[in-house]
């Protein structure tokens, strides 16, 4: 996050700089001061999108930024004699921060996967139409349009949406292109979707800003570029102190449900154990927010979705040996979902159990007629050390019947099951109550401690 920060402050002091060049303004403290900040803004987008809209983090960063423009408005009226003066930080970094505002929406969690394609797309096609429109200050080129126009009997507006349209067309085929060499950067872990998130945000405030530069409007790419060259810069300072001697993964096995809580689970895990090691899962409609990135959308805008699935073992090896435990290049672990069709999750749970280093189970909602998760729990015991086992529970879990389960497989263990020496099945089980949260930082210290 740092890393992103100092990259966010690179972008608003060189935009600063071009605007103030561009427009011939002095360069005075307190008016360079404002600007920054006011360029600033979508840092804290990017803190919301890391830490969640609701974190303390991103409140402290909100208060923090208010204050700052309360203080450059005091000053300002302290210097001008004018109350009103007061306004004018606030004023400056409303016209700069609301509209990147927006994609707080479109990033939230339930639409981030494909935001980045569409925030990509448009602003490059956006740029386009901007950028050909300006063509028209030339005055050959407006000269030779009109009358070309007004030969066919078509007025000013009609040139303003045909010069239009053909930059949107052109620039958003480029932008097209451009999304598709990302995701194939992606595939190879040289691009992580974070990145690509906060990315778009800055590219999209670049739109913002090009408008400020007039006919240098061009020139929004430089502070992107700055952006880019720090927050990379920083990344590779910081990934050597990341670096872990073993990255452990997580395989989470659940009753497939349609109610929040597998997604709330996900999103806390996610935060925490994407530091320390990947998480794979059989991929289902309940996580869907998770399981879809940058290049799963683009396979699916091409037609090629169906290469993500497994349909037999030839194609569960395949995705077997992509399996990786190497790092995004923002210091994240990725999440490795597999899409199975038909009974080919049978073969792909049992070789993510032996290839996982701890499985936890989230047993809600569970009963006697979950059948998958009950052949799941008999490999689980078949195959995995209890002590690498993690079990969730609450209220609407049936204990008799997980009881029953756990009892009636103790008894028929494969001949070579590591459980075979234990007394009982004494399954690790974590317990949460009604009223509370998942106790994540609970799970993650219980999932952990058997790997230490």
């Amino acid at each position: 996050m740092l890393s992103y920060a100092a990259g966010g402050l690179a972008y608003a002091v060189v935009a600063t700089i071009l605007l103030f060049v561009s427009n011939g303004f002095e360069f005075l403290p307190l008016r360079t001061t404002v600007v920054i900040v006011a360029y600033s803004g979508p840092i804290l987008i990017m803190i919301g999108l890391v830490f969640g809209v609701r974190s303390s983090m991103l409140a402290r960063s909100v208060m923090a930024y208010l204050c700052i423009f309360l203080a450059l408005g005091l000053i300002n009226a302290a210097i001008t004699l004018e109350p009103a003066a007061a306004t004018a930080p606030f004023l400056l970094g409303l016209l700069y921060g609301l509209p990147s505002a927006v994609l707080l929406v479109l990033f939230n969690r339930r639409v981030r996967s494909i935001a980045p394609v569409l925030v990509i797309i448009s602003a490059i096609a956006a740029a386009g139409a901007f950028l050909s429109i300006l063509m028209l200050a030339n005055d050959s080129v407006l000269s030779v349009t009109v009358s070309t126009f007004a030969s066919l009997g078509s007025g000013a507006a009609e040139v303003l949406i045909v010069f239009g349209a053909v930059g949107l067309v052109v620039l958003g085929w480029f932008g097209w292109k451009l999304s598709r060499l990302m995701a194939d950067a992606y595939r190879r872990q040289r691009l992580s979707h974070e990145r690509l998130i906060i990315d778009s945000i800055w590219l999209f405030q670049s739109i913002i800003v090009a408008w400020s530069f007039q006919g240098l409007a061009v020139l929004a790419i430089v502070p992107f570029a700055a952006y880019k060259l720090v927050s990379v810069a920083g990344m590779a300072l910081a990934e050597s102190a990341t670096a872990t001697a073993h990255q452990p993964a997580l395989l989470l096995l659940r009753v497939f449900a349609s109610d929040s809580r597998s997604q709330r689970l996900l999103d806390d895990l996610a935060d925490q154990w994407s530091y320390l090691g990947p998480i794979r899962l059989i991929s289902a409609p309940d996580v869907a927010r998770h399981v879809i990135n940058h290049h799963t959308v683009l396979l699916f805008l091409s037609g090629r979705l169906s290469e993500l699935f497994i349909r037999d073992r030839n194609d569960l090896h395949q995705r077997l040996a992509s399996l990786t435990s190497r790092r995004d290049p923002d210091g994240h672990f990725r999440m490795e979902p597999f899409f199975c069709q038909g009974d080919s999750w049978r073969w792909t749970v049992r070789h993510l159990i032996t290839a996982s280093d701890i499985t936890v189970m989230d047993l809600r909602a569970f009963n006697r007629t979950k059948e998958g998760c009950i052949y799941e729990i008999e490999t689980l015991l078949d195959l995995v050390p209890l002590d690498r086992l993690l079990i969730l529970v609450d209220h609407t879990t049936n204990g008799d019947d997980l009881h029953s389960v756990l009892n009636r497989k103790w008894r028929h263990l494969a001949p070579d099951s590591p459980n075979r020496g234990a007394v009982s099945p004494d399954v690790r089980v974590l317990s949460i109550t009604d009223s509370s949260e998942t106790p994540v930082d609970h799970l993650v210290a219980s999932a952990l401690s058997p790997i230490r």
